[in-house]
């Protein structure tokens, strides 16, 4: 018992287990110190005092669902919402506890922070958007080729400048529209 203690208190995802009407019974430390409650506090909480409404209505999906087949749901992703009102984008993974004599008693999983992971995709997200509408409001072609000159990527200059629709264009070579004096 005390080497499984140890390790779930060594783990940097929060572990943890709830009632079937999703009523906390059981942390780690990870689970406490990323909510921002007491241990005391967090004891016997409803998972609904973490979460929006629409969150909520989501999570009791995923729960009713592990419930009614018995299989683990894995890579759910959510919002947390901890005790300072910070929004945490959380992956988790959902598993059935039963009791002695096999019947469902409730939950257990683990819940990894993944904010970081999705600011990330965000201004990735955003930094793509914004040369995309670059590309394309520009009036110059541009146009990327693989290495046998076969259009890869281009804006819609090039499709105008060519007189090409953007399907035909697509993995279309260069060499078909060029003189073969300069096509090399």
């Amino acid at each position: 018992e005390e080497r499984y203690r140890s390790i779930l208190e060594s783990m940097q995802e929060a572990y943890y287990e709830v009632d079937l009407l999703g009523n906390f019974t059981f942390f780690n430390s990870t689970a406490v110190k990323g909510l921002g409650y007491s241990a005391d506090e967090m004891m016997h909480m409803n998972y609904t005092a973490f979460v929006n409404e629409e969150t909520a209505r989501r999570v009791f999906t995923v729960f009713h669902r592990v419930f009614l087949t018995g299989e683990p749901s894995v890579g759910f992703e959510w919002e947390l919402i901890t005790k300072s009102g910070i929004t945490m984008h959380v992956e988790s993974a959902v598993f059935l506890r039963r009791d002695d004599k096999g019947h469902p008693c409730g939950f257990r999983g683990i819940v990894r922070d993944i904010s970081q992971r999705k600011q990330a995709e965000e201004a990735l997200r955003q930094s793509e958007e914004k040369y995309r509408t670059i590309l394309e409001t520009m009036e110059e072609s541009y146009f990327e080729l693989d290495l046998k000159g076969n259009y890869t990527f281009f804006n819609d200059a090039l499709c105008r400048d060519h007189g090409y629709p953007r399907s035909a264009l697509m993995g279309m070579n260069y060499r078909v529209y060029t003189s073969p004096e300069i096509a090399w």
